[in-house]
C-alpha cells in the first residue's frame, strides 16, 4: 500500500470537491452553534463526507439527513468522548496532589492516555458509520487495527492534519470556511483506502 499515493489521491479528490466540502463545513459550523446540536452536527459531517468519500454527490439535504439519521449516535459517541477524558482529566488532577517522582510519570501517562484516545477518534465515528455493528467499543478496536494496519499511512494523515490546524489557526477563517470538512473527508478515504486492503469475513 503506497501512503503517498493514497494521500495525494485523498487530497486531488478533495480539491475536486472543494465547493462540497465548504457547504458542508459552513452547515456544520451553523448547526454546531447552539452547541446543544453539536453532536448531531458532527454525525451531519461525517455522514456527508462519508457520502463523498464513496464517490456521491452532495447537497445541503444529505448534511441533515445525515443530522436526523444519526442524531443518537451522534449524541452517544460525544457522550463516550466527554466521559473518558473527565476520568482522565481527574486522574490528572488527582495526582497532581501527591508529591514524588512517580506522580509525574503517572501524570505523563495520563497525558499519553489522552493523545491516544483522540487519535483513535480521528477514525471512531467514521467506522460507526461502514460498521454493520454499531457499537462504540467495537469502533475503538476497529481504529486500533487500522492504525496497527497502516502505521505510515496514519502518520502521515496525522502531519497533515497539524499542518492544517495549525495554518487554519493562523488564519481562522479557515475553520469555519473548509478546514473540519477536509480533514474528516481525508480521514474517510483513507480509512476506506485501508479497509479495502482487510479480507472481509
Amino acid at each position: 500500500m503506497n501512503s503517498r499515493l493514497i494521500l495525494w489521491e485523498a487530497l486531488v479528490e478533495a480539491y475536486d470537491n472543494f465547493y462540497s466540502l465548504m457547504l458542508i463545513n459552513v452547515l456544520w459550523f451553523l448547526v454546531t452553534l447552539p452547541l446543544v446540536t453539536a453532536p448531531a452536527a458532527a454525525a451531519g459531517l461525517y455522514y456527508s463526507t462519508n457520502h463523498l468519500a464513496h464517490h456521491g454527490s452532495f447537497s445541503w439535504r444529505i448534511f441533515f439527513e445525515g443530522f436526523r439519521k444519526h442524531f443518537w449516535l451522534g449524541w452517544r459517541w460525544a457522550l463516550v468522548n466527554l466521559f473518558v477524558l473527565v476520568v482522565l482529566a481527574a486522574n490528572f488532577i488527582f495526582y497532581g496532589g501527591f508529591e514524588g517522582d512517580w506522580t509525574t510519570l503517572v501524570r505523563g501517562g495520563v497525558i499519553w492516555l489522552v493523545i491516544l484516545w483522540l487519535l483513535l477518534q480521528l477514525y471512531t465515528f467514521p467506522l460507526l458509520l461502514e460498521q454493520v455493528d454499531r457499537r462504540m467499543l467495537v469502533a475503538v478496536r476497529n481504529s486500533v487495527v487500522l492504525y496497527i494496519k497502516s502505521p505510515g499511512l496514519s502518520l502521515g494523515l496525522i502531519v497533515l492534519f497539524i499542518l492544517i490546524a495549525v495554518l487554519s489557526s493562523i488564519l481562522w477563517i479557515p475553520w469555519i470556511i473548509i478546514s473540519v470538512s477536509l480533514i474528516t473527508f481525508l480521514t474517510q478515504k483513507v480509512m476506506l483506502a485501508v479497509l479495502e486492503t482487510v479480507p472481509s469475513k
